[in-house]
């Protein structure tokens, strides 16, 4: 009876803020949270948008629940909601939010995280989720979304003890039926009954709500915690009776089923052995060339390559060879050129690579499209001086743009005046305390991070840009933020690179967000360009945001570009991100020095 009371007593209302939390607690005006609680807060959120490890923009972490409001208790944890723009994942959106909820789990089993005592829960929110709490703190910014307020709401403890009973004896009769029966379905029914149940309350009146207030007690006193572990027990023991019953019934694998098929594929193999070992000539042929060799070693890979629509395209070194391979044998890649990605344009190559070899037309390259690839170049008595034949540049279908301003010129105002020199882990490692603002960032340089950018991944610019500066032994010799002054020609080399690694990514993000109009006045405007372009260094989350409101105001009528110029600068001011919102300034100085 001692716990009962005291969990029911923990529902009332304090007369500050948790003052272990939050400087200026008596004040939801003046309150910010105390320096040390906000640093391990964004530090256990990097944790965890490190841990969903998708390439994810982030718009904001909020601090929600009792802990940001005046009903706090002992009983309270730090609800940490990650918001993320699911909206960019368009057709997939749903699959996304079912993805990080279930990283969002097996993240808090992994982790039993603590500040002062409370617990701390990880949550990946949706920008345009609805939110039931009080009091809303962006830990990010520092700063309220929505202050919380003092109300001391009218609660008939009496009503609230007959509801929390009728509760508590439907699930202990739920338990007890379950062990006798040897029977789950009915606890996963009072489950989402309960869940429903909260969730009406929330809709209707809040978090002050019976129903959620219902909630919270089953949860601090342990009732909702018995119903998931006898579930998970009764289901443990029926997997266990049933794979005891199988295990007399077990087949054979597959692979060994009929052994027909195993002879095929062992002759099959020995086929292919012997047209590329046996034979002198294919195999003096490869021998004798680096690049046939190369396709020869990714054949014994088995690898198959195929376009997958609506999903980024990974970058490839293997794919950039298959790419030269095709185009020497007349199939063309005229709008991406060897660009180390299997996207659409090389996938069609691939169906007529697969047609004049009397192959299924399935744009999917495999070992044998391999197979046919190098005998197709032998039988052209291929030699690697061909190699310098092969077209690499992507053709544009943009219109020029009215000033000097182009892409690689836009790279090189965004380096010397909006990004930072050399940054690597180890500096922070060594001094703490001055680089604890980077959080996890990897190796950085220009704009480039090492880590979550992935440009050795996505490109072959990107893994010849980490390769000079590898070459340099930068992490040993370089200074923090070290501009290489004192290096023009590398440094004009990696601007070079720089280029080559953003330019498709700002082609990709033009193409899928901004309007045909737009998209023709932004690129026919320096000052628009180069704002779009930076815009690409912000993420895909941020451009889509972006262009879906620059989209808007020209969908609206006006084309008018001094209007339209001020317009984007102001969406960067006021997007809730303090780095984006900061280069706002930065970028209308730079355009005051533009014609």
């Amino acid at each position: 009876m001692d716990s009962y009371k005291k969990i029911l007593d923990s529902f009332s209302i304090k007369e500050t803020l948790n003052p272990k939390v939050w400087k200026n607690c008596e004040d939801p005006k003046k309150a910010i949270l105390i320096p040390k609680v906000r640093k391990a807060l964004m530090r256990i959120s990097e944790e965890f948008i490190d841990d969903l490890g998708d390439d994810i923009f982030v718009d904001d972490i909020y601090l929600m629940g009792s802990l940001a409001n005046y009903n706090w208790s002992e009983y309270s944890d730090f609800d940490l909601h990650v918001i993320i723009d699911f909206e960019r994942y368009g057709k997939q959106e749903e699959l996304y939010k079912e993805l990080f909820d279930l990283k969002k789990k097996l993240f808090n089993d992994k982790h039993n995280i603590k500040i002062f005592g409370y617990d701390v829960e990880l949550y990946a929110q949706g920008l345009s989720d609805e939110s039931h709490s009080d009091g809303v703190y962006s830990v990010m910014n520092n700063e309220w979304i929505h202050r919380p307020t003092k109300t001391h709401k009218n609660i008939d403890m009496s009503v609230l003890k007959t509801k929390i009973k009728c509760w508590t004896d439907k699930i202990d009769d739920a338990i007890d039926n379950a062990k006798s029966e040897g029977d789950a379905e009915n606890l996963k029914k009072i489950k989402d009954k309960l869940k429903d149940y909260r969730q009406s309350g929330l809709n209707k009146d809040g978090e002050f709500s019976y129903e959620n207030l219902v909630f919270k007690y089953l949860r601090r006193s342990g009732h909702i915690g018995k119903l998931f572990d006898e579930k998970n027990k009764i289901k443990d023991k029926e997997l266990s009776v049933e794979r005891k019953i199988d295990e007399t019934r077990m087949k054979k694998p597959a692979l060994f089923e009929e052994v027909d098929d195993a002879e095929k594929f062992i002759n099959a193999i020995d086929k292919l052995s012997k047209s590329l070992g046996e034979e002198p000539t294919v195999s003096d042929a490869i021998s004798n060339s680096t690049y046939l060799s190369k396709l020869n070693n990714i054949m014994d890979n088995e690898v198959k390559y195929e376009y997958t629509p609506g999903q980024k395209t990974p970058y490839s070194s293997d794919v950039e060879e298959i790419q030269k391979g095709l185009q020497i044998l007349g199939h063309s890649l005229p709008k991406w050129g060897i660009d180390g990605k299997f996207g659409q344009e090389t996938e069609e190559a691939t169906k007529k690579f697969q047609e004049k070899n009397q192959m299924t037309q399935t744009g999917v390259f495999g070992s044998e499209e391999m197979k046919a690839l190098i005998e197709n170049l032998i039988e052209q008595n291929f030699q690697d001086s061909d190699l310098g034949k092969v077209k690499t540049e992507r053709q544009s279908n943009y219109s020029p743009i009215s000033s000097s301003l182009d892409f690689r010129d836009a790279v090189e105002t965004i380096t010397n005046k909006l990004e930072g020199g050399y940054y690597h882990p180890i500096m922070r490692e060594k001094n703490p305390g001055k680089f604890s603002w980077v959080g996890k960032s990897g190796e950085t340089l220009f704009g480039m991070d090492r880590k979550t950018g992935e440009q050795e991944k996505n490109s072959s610019a990107g893994v010849e840009f980490w390769r000079l500066i590898d070459a340099e032994d930068a992490k040993n010799k370089w200074k923090y933020n070290y501009m290489l002054e004192d290096n023009p020609e590398l440094k004009n080399r990696l601007f070079d690179l720089i280029a080559q690694i953003m330019e498709p990514q700002f082609i990709d993000s033009s193409n899928r967000y901004l309007s045909d109009v737009a998209r023709n006045i932004v690129m026919s405007d320096p000052k628009l360009y180069f704002n779009f372009v930076y815009a690409s260094y912000n993420g895909p989350g941020w451009f889509q945001k972006f262009a879906k409101k620059f989209n808007q105001k020209v969908e609206d009528g006006v084309t008018d570009l001094d209007t339209l110029r001020d317009y984007a600068l102001q969406l960067r001011k006021e997007s809730g991100n303090w780095i984006i919102a900061s280069s706002g300034n930065k970028i209308e100085k730079i355009f005051d020095e533009m014609p």
